[in-house]
């Protein structure tokens, strides 16, 4: 009974402890935003009086919010909330129910995703209950932001690949006309010395030139893992 009595009340008892402990270890290992909030927010849901929660995230092109998570939502709502616009972003608390509290997530001065709570019946939803949720809202804009980063970064490492390999590509297509003239005045240059060492160093520069941005072309296919291995006889 002891037990019982803890887990019914949000404040300082062992489960509100325990949700937010898992909450954090959840983050730690990586989880996503979606998955963070069904993770604390069914477990939320059992301890407080919330009856159903929305997560919404920025679409990858920002032009509207997505639904990520959710629950205790019927159908319609469901139907009705699955792709939000920005500036319809409060209309979102009231399919929740009667009483319900929303938690903007933002990334600088940009909101990038929006964690609702709702209740329909007694109890509302007291000052105590709203902090715990602010605190689950918390743990999922974390997760969000950490994904954005992530995401961001891994879109500049693409974008600085695709970069090097076109200027590698557009740096090597001079070298073709350049060692091909080499060739053609040497064979009309005659017994001239000085003639021979200026076109010998250019064709020796042009060859390293040429080494290097093969090398640069091969980093750039291994980073995109286009890379291929021709075996030869040495």
């Amino acid at each position: 009974m002891a037990e019982a009595s803890e887990t019914a009340t949000p404040d300082g008892g062992t489960a509100t402890c325990g949700l937010l402990l898992d909450g954090a270890r959840a983050l730690a290992e990586g989880a996503a935003p979606a998955a963070l909030m069904a993770r604390v927010g069914d477990a939320l849901a059992r301890i407080t009086p919330v009856e159903s929660y929305t997560c919404h995230v920025l679409a990858p092109h920002g032009a509207w919010f997505e639904l990520a998570a959710s629950h205790g939502l019927g159908t319609a709502a469901s139907r009705a909330l699955e792709r939000v616009e920005a500036a319809e972003l409060d209309r979102v608390g009231p399919h929740l129910g009667a009483t319900h509290a929303a938690h903007p997530l933002v990334e600088g001065e940009r909101t990038v995703g929006l964690v609702c709570f709702g209740a329909s019946r007694p109890p509302a939803l007291d000052a105590r209950v709203r902090e715990l949720a602010a605190a689950v809202a918390g743990l999922v804009g974390a997760a969000l932001l950490r994904e954005r980063a992530t995401r961001a970064a891994a879109d500049a490492e693409q974008r600085k690949e695709e970069f090097l390999a076109t200027l590698a590509h557009e740096l090597r297509n001079p070298l073709a006309p350049l060692r091909q003239a080499v060739r053609l005045a040497r064979a009309r240059q005659g017994a001239d010395a000085q003639l021979d060492w200026s076109l010998r160093m250019i064709e020796r520069q042009t060859g390293h030139m040429g080494r290097l941005l093969d090398e640069l072309l091969d980093v750039s296919r291994l980073a995109r893992g286009r890379l291929q291995l021709k075996r030869e006889t040495v």
